[in-house]
């Protein structure tokens, strides 16, 4: 039998906890598992060979474009860099629109 690594890295973490009522025990321990994935690529077995199919080749990434820092002209005032995808802020929470408060009619 023959193989290849495919991928190594480690799991989701898993939260362990232990407790025991009226005795004020807690206990709150993590724990991620290491793994290996493996593709079997040939299993030979009484003088018979079985050979897995070959795997599509994936495509090669092309090189990181060169982005320019903005500077910025206002003193003081520190330069952003854009992020890889294209805009300064990527990541900014926008400030959620404002409710107009209903006005109760008095009488």
């Amino acid at each position: 039998m023959s193989g290849e690594v495919v991928e190594q890295g480690r799991g989701a973490k898993i939260l362990v906890f232990h407790y025991k009522r009226k005795k004020q025990y807690k206990k709150l321990r993590g724990h991620r598992q290491n793994y290996s994935a493996v593709r079997i690529t040939e299993i030979a077995f009484g003088g018979q060979t079985f050979k897995a199919p070959e795997l599509p080749q994936k495509k090669v990434k092309k090189a990181a474009e060169v982005v320019e820092v903005k500077t910025s002209k206002r003193p003081g005032k520190k330069a952003t860099k854009p992020a890889a995808h294209g805009h300064a802020h990527a990541h900014a929470k926008k400030a959620a629109p404002k409710k107009k408060a209903a006005k109760k009619k008095r009488k």
